[in-house]
């Protein structure tokens, strides 16, 4: 504008064209509307630049209607339009947009070994993503497991593989190794020893590493079977213990403070017919209790002491454990002999055996060994190139006065016309692709390729369902009818709603890139007249969506917002819903809101052209922007049948018979039985 406003017109023709043929600005997107020719929509959006309306003639003169279009076309833009698309201002001198956010990450760290079975890949998540996986910030880096060696050298010290098999754990960017519950039957060990794992540690650890306080006896082993049999053929039940009263090791009144003792003692525990195995499994021995719904009480007691550090480091010595039944109580909760008769019979065919423990402990880390979690934050950015549009011309009457400012209105009418055809035309392509990427999910994390920066925070959700109206009316009463099928509406987009919420994971991206722990999306409906006057917009309770989710209702007349149906004649008229960040501020973009319209000023031109011979003087503007979408979240419901309900439904439609024989067409309230014997008011089809 500067450079037309001081007479350097050439120069204003050639900066925009020249800016843009730059190879710098070759990573810039550009704006093409997918499916403009089936939507017969392209509004002249194509990729060049056109400057054959410009001439050598003075621009300043011009400045004033320039300065008067671009205010009143961004103050005067459709609601529809500005409510999904709010604008913002894009400098002359720029070709394009770069929109950036930043996704701070959770990573283990990653390990390139020379051995496939040593490689640790980095499956970094984002840390928003917390807030529904718990696994993302569960982090055992500092854990003391035991690791059992491939080569058997420290078997003796787990249960054996025959009776349970190893499993596999991973500590932070260390490689998987096996681990398994340590044997009851070795009284001493060290613990440090044991999970000196070579990921962990390569010359094992030393003095400057300890037990943390809270260390505690995490699970049990019990093998449940019959005498005869051996424990690798019996059942096993995994008794998880860390939270029960005297589990947690202790520091002793006396000593040196760096032993810590256990005496997990009178803790009981109960066996029936209905018990079962780690597997979910019935448990064989056990079926002789479904007899009079007997239960078996038994308890157990297990000693230890542990060394957190210093000359015995991580040492543990094992007190002989003990379990005993201590009765049999049948279904009233009476004590059924044990010495004799068939209490007798059923213990002496039961055998129960601790055969297994598992430590609950990690390191204090002080020495720094383990690093654990690390948060890297990461730049997400995508750059859009900002695309002229066709010219938009008006003329003045030959040999007639003609007032720029009028021919000016017209300008920022079609301006802002075109606006809202292509927000509807970016809308509907978009919805498409949304569609897309919904359906070719695998798992709930994945990442589709979909333009729109809102896939780095939010999972892709689609949904789509049709509303037939005259089907949900449940009243008999006229008044109570649109009641109804508003209240049948409403519970459809606030299941589509909630699950989108709770699928897509917006609330946690919300909540973190606002910084706002309370914070709630603002759900945009868009639809037609008719749906939101009838269906939506109606005296009474004006909370849509109850008391959580504040809503807006915006409407358009686009004959794409709805479908006729040439059979019947009738209208199947869309609604739409997105969501929206409340707190966004004006003239600034927010990844989590369904989009932007970034607009460049332009330039309005009074210049005469030639045309067929004649020569003609027009006002002429060439806009510069473009509808960009970033949140992959929508839903959409196809309304069926509102005209048709009101005009043929909403009225005395009842039909009877004058001899009582027959049955009555009851409309949409149903058939009436026979036995009427008044006339029908109004007779069939009184509604029209």
């Amino acid at each position: 504008m500067i450079l037309a406003a001081a007479g350097h017109e050439d120069d204003f023709m050639t900066r925009v064209a020249a800016e843009s043929a730059k190879p710098e600005y070759a990573s810039y997107m550009p704006i093409a509307i997918s499916g403009a020719a089936s939507l017969a929509a392209d509004y002249g959006k194509t990729p060049l630049v056109a400057t054959e309306y410009y001439t050598n003639k003075d621009l300043d003169k011009n400045l004033g209607l320039t300065w008067t279009l671009n205010v009143r076309a961004l103050e005067t833009q459709s609601k529809f339009a500005e409510t999904l698309f709010p604008t913002i201002t894009v400098d002359t001198n720029d070709v394009g947009i770069t929109v950036r956010t930043k996704v701070t990450t959770v990573t283990r760290g990653i390990l390139n070994a020379l051995l496939t079975k040593d490689v640790v890949e980095d499956n970094r998540q984002p840390l928003h993503n917390a807030l529904s996986n718990h696994k993302v910030l569960q982090d055992d880096a500092i854990r003391i497991v035991p690791y059992v060696m491939e080569t058997g050298e420290n078997a003796k010290f787990f249960v054996s593989e025959d009776i349970i098999e190893n499993e596999n754990v991973q500590l932070g960017r260390v490689p998987a190794y096996p681990t398994n519950y340590l044997s009851f039957s070795e009284r001493r060990l060290n613990l440090f020893q044991l999970s000196a794992h070579p990921g962990i540690v390569q010359e094992g650890y030393d003095e400057t590493d300890e037990i943390a306080p809270g260390a505690a006896l995490g699970s049990l082993l019990l093998s449940v079977r019959k005498p005869t049999e051996e424990a690798k053929d019996g059942a096993l039940i995994k008794l998880n213990v860390r939270d029960m009263q005297f589990a947690t090791f202790q520091r002793p009144p006396e000593g040196d403070g760096r032993e810590l003792v256990l005496q997990f003692r009178r803790t009981v525990f109960s066996l029936n017919a209905k018990s079962l195995d780690w597997k979910g499994a019935e448990i064989p021995a056990l079926a002789a209790l479904a007899q009079n719904d007997y239960t078996i009480r038994y308890s157990m007691n297990i000693s230890m002491s542990l060394f957190t550090n210093g000359q015995f480091s991580g040492r543990v010595d094992v007190t002989a454990p003990s379990l005993e039944i201590e009765g049999l109580y049948d279904a009233t909760g009476t004590a059924v002999d044990i010495e004799s008769g068939t209490g007798k019979v059923i213990i002496d065919n039961l055998k129960l055996e601790l055969l297994g423990w598992r430590f609950d402990g990690t390191r204090t880390n002080e020495n720094r060994r383990t690093q654990g979690l690390l948060l890297d934050p990461i730049w997400e950015q995508e750059n859009y190139k900002l695309q002229y549009g066709s010219p938009i011309m008006t003329k003045s009457p030959v040999g007639v006065e003609y007032d720029d400012t009028e021919r000016l209105d017209d300008l920022v009418s079609a301006v802002n016309i075109r606006n809202e055809m292509l927000a509807i035309t970016q809308t509907l392509s978009y919805t498409e692709a949304v569609k897309n990427a919904a359906a070719s999910m695998i798992t709930p994390w994945d990442k589709p390729a979909i333009r729109g920066l809102g896939r780095h925070w939010v999972a892709p959700w689609y949904s789509e369902s049709d509303y037939e109206v005259d089907k949900v009316i449940q009243s008999l009463d006229t008044k109570d009818a649109l009641i109804n099928a508003r209240q049948g509406l409403v519970q459809r987009i606030g299941d589509q709603v909630t699950r989108a919420i709770q699928d897509s994971r917006f609330m946690p991206a919300l909540r973190l890139l606002t910084a706002d722990p309370n914070a709630l999306p603002k759900v945009v409906i868009a639809t037609d007249e008719p749906t939101a006057a009838m269906l939506l917009l109606v005296q009474g309770d004006q909370r849509l969506l109850g008391d959580r989710y504040e809503y807006e209702v915006i409407t358009t007349n686009d004959d794409r917002w709805r479908v006729k149906n040439e059979a019947d004649g009738s209208w199947t008229r869309r609604l739409q819903w997105v969501l929206k960040v409340p707190t966004a501020d004006d003239g600034s973009y927010c990844v989590l809101n369904w989009g932007n319209h970034f607009w460049s000023p332009i330039m309005v031109t009074n210049i005469n052209i030639q045309r067929n011979g004649a020569t003609s003087k027009e006002l002429a503007v060439q806009p510069r922007n473009a509808h960009i979408c970033h949140c992959p979240i929508t839903g959409l419901i196809w309304i069926k049948g509102i005209t048709k309900f009101v005009e043929e439904k909403l009225a005395f439609n009842v039909t009877t018979t004058s001899n009582g024989t027959g049955g009555t067409n009851g409309g949409n309230a149903g058939d009436v039985g026979g036995g009427a014997t008044q006339p029908g008011t109004g007779g069939e089809g009184a509604g029209g």
